[in-house]
């Protein structure tokens, strides 16, 4: 009886361990979500700070891995105050109405340059699917970082309207470093 207690006992440490190993966390202050389009003028760029949310990734068990994403849309900044205003106006983000842009992970696949996560992104009140390729990279025990990039079209979320000079595709560039 000692026998399988003690068994029972070790196999609920092992596995509340592998449930704590998976987990991560964000470094906010250096998590970097980059945007880039096309206008009249020229190229427009600028960066989303402020991340939050959940990562529980295993690159040996992708079924049971989650990703949890959120950016607070204030955060845009393009480096031109007044275009940052105009960003945050309702003639764009309307970020008084819709505050953060959310991506909730479906599932995830390995390709022949790193991985894909499949899931939702929800931008003001717009939801789609999307894929966000990405590479992973384990730097120690504790730290490790997701690189990656995706496109949206800005019409499709509500985001602006035809005919403002500014180009309807938007290339996003991941920078996250996660933490245990």
């Amino acid at each position: 009886m000692k026998n399988i207690y003690l068994a029972l006992i070790t196999l609920v440490t092992l596995a509340s361990y592998t449930v704590v190993a998976l987990q991560w966390k964000y470094v906010p202050e250096n998590a970097v979500v980059k945007f880039t389009l096309y206008e009249k003028e020229g190229v427009e760029e600028g960066v989303f700070t402020g991340l939050t949310g959940s990562v529980d990734f295993n690159e040996n068990d992708l079924k049971t891995s989650t990703l949890n994403a959120t950016i607070k849309v204030a955060t845009v900044n393009s480096g031109i105050e007044m275009r940052d205003e105009s960003l945050r106006s309702k003639d764009f983000f309307e970020t008084d109405k819709y505050p953060t842009i959310q991506f909730i992970s479906t599932s995830f696949i390995k390709t022949d340059t790193g991985y894909c996560a499949m899931g939702n992104l929800k931008i003001k009140a717009v939801t789609k699917q999307i894929e966000l390729p990405f590479t992973y990279k384990k730097i120690t025990d504790s730290t490790a970082a997701f690189k990656g990039h995706f496109t949206i079209n800005r019409y499709e979320y509500g985001i602006g309207t035809k005919g403002d000079g500014v180009g309807n595709i938007v290339r996003l560039d991941l920078n996250i470093p996660i933490r245990r």
